[in-house]
């Protein structure tokens, strides 16, 4: 379902990638796959950010920024902090 979804957010299918990526984050929060969930909240964040929902992109965002942080997921806070920074130069 990440994968997918990803791929739907380069084909700028929000709505269709926003549902494919939240069954992979029901599956990444489950199975306690934190760095995934972090990568998929992020993802999430960046679908709604190009759809131009900027509240639930930020929502979103800081959501991933907030996992990283607390698990030290290095690798996913420096790509959360580069969207959040095209976040905010577009919003």
């Amino acid at each position: 379902h990440q994968n997918k979804g990803t791929l739907l957010v380069e084909k700028a299918e929000y709505e269709a990638a926003i549902k494919e990526l939240t069954k992979a984050h029901e599956i990444a929060v489950s199975n306690k796959m934190i760095d995934s969930e972090a990568t998929i909240l992020k993802i999430i964040g960046k679908a709604y950010c190009l759809d131009k929902n900027f509240v639930k992109a930020e929502e979103y965002l800081l959501k991933s920024k907030t996992i990283a942080e607390q698990n030290v997921l290095d690798h996913e806070l420096i790509e959360t902090y580069d969207e959040l920074i095209k976040f905010y130069e577009v919003r």
